[in-house]
């Protein structure tokens, strides 16, 4: 990046070298906008000390670490003796990455010349630095130096090294054998690589593409490069303290003595030491009040930005510092300490994408950091922008609408299964965390009882209610254990478990005599109760297998089953979807009389996502297609333009008959748009609504309202899923549907 004209750099050059205990101080770089960025790193070896995570971490993106451990290659024909065995022996250590035993078959000057420790860490050190991830070797040719009796001998091999910044680095090699007790390898450093000599290092110079932006469906931009302005006091510089406090605590609207403690104890007095940070656009308002102090300096950083704040906060993601766990895997890609990584949504998913890969130079360099000779050489792969199938202009209305409840909305393109807007409150603005967020409101949001972290439509899951009731009557119908036109009396409550305390209707009175259609529509329970006992004494695993070919009890599949983590202190999946819970679903857990009827009216263990009642409705509403959501429709490389489709997930059509389905789709519009339909709020002047209210019972506190439904009813292009914590009624998350829908079909 461009130095500003302030003369300090967005960008600091690091070479981190520990000679006789010498740091080499940080240098600066000068680097276009549109080129690659170069971040010198030294060898592991010599770095300076690891920073660890900033909160909040997430667990690394790469779901299975990177080793060095290849199958060995078969040697060529090479006698079968001693010194053959030797030589053998150490390949094969070196492509399994057992240093030590590497070490363990070393000439006794070669071992009095590097301890084991510092053989083992060099060797891991350079394979980190130089991003190795597979050793290959193959030995071709054992001889003596004179003789069959000689003490000494040699072996020539062909390594391998597969790396992932610079690509496959192939060198031909000599190992050097003495015999001792027993034939051993005269090691030197350049049996690692044979340009290294005496003291030198190995160092991967890295190139790096500016990262791609996330887009919408249209191409507006959801993030942005964005420039961060820290002010500084620069001790050695300053000619008057006291003018230098008084007018930099008056433009910061800081006190003077918090000014000066960040700069009193600074290490040497020619080190920049930051006071406070602000937006480019922000700093402009003071920059003439503090550029002329005497002492005062500012550095420019390139940040990603989130022009519209908290929109989509937990879709996006954000950015924070990789951390040491991260480093572990992300390391062998050619990541360093301090890099920038997506930690949630999208930033995260789509790291590979949105990061490009890294390209270098692999140099030896000496002690002091001067180049000495360039092994191998990649020119980085720019990053790609990733195109969403989310509308802005939807989802900012559909947050709008949301407001501050808590709570989440989903709209989806039925007949794709694309997703337009996802919406989960409350919220965070990732921007604020890109920026660097003082420790004090780090802790408000990690500690806020809401989780605004928490991602509402693919990772909190609830009881569907009534709106399951559609799932049980199209079971029951489905299998000829019930009739479209069967009536049911319903007087309030219903005792058909035997003894104990009867079940309950919503309407004390009763809703008399109802079809399935009518009991759906009005909210009663009367009917899906008596529907659960039968489908229980029929068949205990129908209703459970209808739900899950639904798609219920799993993962919708918004991420595409990409960078799928396991957390190694749970074992489970994370930052992924949580695939809910279908009562039945799992053979070695049947389950009883009651759990039955329970779930018949969607209660009890009976848990889904919101995303989850997305599809499973898109498949009522376009005739029995179930699709998998997604969230990404295309990746489109940076400069070249290259697409990488991301193509829907057509899971295939579901096992209901189409008079089947046309119950479903006639009890939706029957909720909405006859005179006693409980959905009657949810009316569009227009335009046919099909669609119903439910009200979840819950562990604790109010229970949780929903809404569910889609339009136009006779060719649906919207589904819209509410849902709203400690609600009293559904009242208001019928209202926020038909706000949704209202600006859905505007569009």
């Amino acid at each position: 990046m461009k130095a500003s004209k302030y003369g300090i750099l967005d960008r600091l050059t690091r070479l981190f070298i520990l000679t006789n205990l010498l740091l080499i101080s940080l240098s600066a770089c000068q680097n276009p906008l549109d080129q690659p960025i170069v971040i010198p790193t030294p060898e592991r070896e010599v770095r300076g000390t690891i920073i660890p995570p900033s909160a909040p971490t997430s667990v690394p993106l790469i779901s299975t670490p990177v080793t060095n451990t290849v199958k060995a290659s078969q040697p060529t024909s090479v006698p079968q003796s001693e010194r053959a065995g030797v030589a053998l022996a150490y390949l094969k250590a070196w492509e399994a990455g057992k240093y030590g035993d590497m070490y363990d078959l070393l000439s006794q000057s070669a071992r009095d010349a590097i301890t084991k420790e510092r053989f083992v860490t060099r060797y891991q050190n350079i394979a980190e630095e130089a991003t190795i991830q597979k050793v290959s070797t193959r030995l071709l040719e054992v001889k003596p130096a004179t003789n069959d009796q000689s003490p000494k001998g040699s072996a020539t091999f062909t390594v391998t090294l597969e790396t992932a910044v610079v690509g496959p680095i192939t060198q031909d090699n000599v190992l050097s054998l003495v015999k001792e007790d027993s034939w051993r390898i005269d090691w030197a450093p350049n049996l690692i690589f044979k340009e290294i000599t005496g003291t030198n290092l190995i160092h991967l110079f890295l190139s790096i593409h500016p990262r791609g932006q996330i887009r919408d469906r249209m191409g507006a931009q959801l993030t942005a490069d964005d420039t961060l302005v820290t002010i500084g006091v620069v001790p050695e510089r300053i000619k008057d303290e006291g003018d230098l406090l008084q007018r930099l605590s008056s433009a910061l609207k800081v006190p003077s003595d918090t000014v000066k403690s960040k700069y009193v104890n600074a290490g040497r007095p020619d080190w920049f030491m930051p006071i406070r940070e602000y937006r480019l656009d922000d700093f402009k308002a003071i920059e003439g009040q503090i550029t002329s102090i005497p002492g005062v300096s500012v550095q420019e950083n390139r940040i990603r930005g989130y022009p519209f704040g908290a929109i989509a906060a937990q879709t996006l993601g954000y950015l924070n510092e990789i951390s040491a766990k991260e480093l572990e895997t992300m390391a062998f890609l050619g990541y360093r300490e301090g890099d920038q990584v997506g930690k949630q949504g999208l930033e995260r998913w789509g790291e590979k994408y949105l990061a490009g890969q890294r390209g270098g130079s692999l140099t030896v360099i000496t002690p002091a950091g001067e180049i000495v000779e360039r092994i191998q050489r990649k020119d980085a792969e720019p990053a790609y922008d990733l195109q969403t199938t989310l509308d802005l202009k939807l989802q900012q209305a559909t947050e709008k609408a949301l407001g501050d409840q808590v709570g989440a909305v989903v709209v989806m393109d039925p007949k794709s299964g694309d997703v337009l807007s996802l919406v989960s409150h409350p919220s965070f603005n990732p921007a604020e965390i890109s920026a660097g967020m003082t420790v004090t409101r780090a802790g408000e949001l990690l500690q806020d009882p809401k989780l605004p972290f928490l991602n509402r439509t693919t990772q909190n899951t609830y009881p569907p209610a009534a709106l399951f009731q559609l799932v049980t009557m199209a079971t029951a119908v489905e299998k000829g254990w019930a009739q479209p036109d069967q009536t049911f009396a319903c007087g309030g409550s219903w005792t058909g478990l035997g003894g104990g305390t009867p079940l309950q209707d919503p309407v004390p009175a009763g809703h008399a005599q109802v079809n399935l259609v009518q009991g759906f529509a009005e909210g009663c329970k009367i009917p899906f109760y008596e529907l659960g006992k039968t489908l229980f004494a029929k068949d205990p695993k129908s209703l459970s297998a209808v739900a899950m070919a639904l798609g219920m009890g799993r993962a919708t599949g918004i991420w595409q089953f990409e960078n799928r983590e396991v957390a190694p202190e749970s074992g489970k999946v994370v930052g992924d979807e949580e695939p809910g819970r279908v009562p039945g679903g799992d053979p070695s857990k049947p389950v009883d009389l009651a759990g039955a009827v329970n779930m018949a009216v969607g209660q009890g263990d009976l848990k889904v996502t919101p995303l989850q009642v997305a599809t499973w409705f898109s498949a009522i509403a376009n005739g029995g297609t179930l699709y998998g959501s997604r969230l990404v429709s295309q990746g489109i490389q940076s400069g070249s333009g290259t697409g990488k489709p991301f193509a829907t997930q057509n899971r295939g059509k579901i096992s209901l008959s189409p008079a089947t389905l046309e119950l479903m789709r006639s009890a939706l519009r029957e909720a909405v748009n006859n005179p006693k339909g409980r959905g009657q709020g949810a009316k569009v002047p227009g335009i046919i609504v099909a669609g119903a209210p439910a009200l979840a019972e819950v562990a604790t506190g109010k229970p949780q309202a929903w809404f569910a439904g889609y339009a136009p009813a006779e060719d649906p292009k919207f589904v819209v899923v509410v849902t709203l914590a400690n609600a009293d009624n559904a009242d208001q998350a019928t209202a926020i549907f038909r706000q949704v829908l209202q600006a859905a079909l505007a569009k």
